[in-house]
């Protein structure tokens, strides 16, 4: 057998149908589904703790609680983000398409991080100039 050239190993990957059996494909779907549900159950039960701890803020701070809200946030989207890379896994008929799907997905995912680290810069940089007038007497 003639060993393939990486060229043509990779339009054959390609071009190449990746199939994967049908019952597989709905078992991966309620896997995700069931997945996707517990994650929401979780998701509510933290939100629940998060707001029951609204009313002790005078004890943990505003400005704590808020960042609480934003991280469990940002922490459910990453989470559906993934499960939903994982849902569009397995619906993916060639390799060419898994790629593809992994490429919008890393994408999306670093726009969204380019996102969070933007807010969380600006918001540091309130909490700072408050810090200091607040310091030198500015904030009375």
């Amino acid at each position: 057998m003639v060993p393939q050239s990486q060229r043509e190993i990779a339009v054959t990957m390609d071009t190449t149908p990746f199939q994967i059996p049908a019952e597989m494909k709905a078992y991966a779907e309620r896997t995700f589904d069931q997945a996707h549900k517990a994650f929401g159950v979780f998701v509510a039960r933290a939100e629940e703790a998060v707001a029951k701890a609204d009313g002790s803020a005078k004890t943990i701070g505003e400005k704590n609680l808020e960042a609480n809200r934003q991280l469990l946030a940002f922490t459910e989207e990453n989470v559906n983000a993934a499960l939903e890379l994982a849902r569009a896994l397995v619906r993916a008929d060639s390799v060419e398409e898994m790629m593809r799907v992994q490429a919008d997905f890393l994408n999306r995912r670093m726009q969204a991080i380019s996102s969070r680290a933007k807010d969380a810069g600006a918001e540091f940089g309130r909490m700072a100039e408050a810090a200091v007038a607040r310091t030198t007497g500015g904030g009375q």
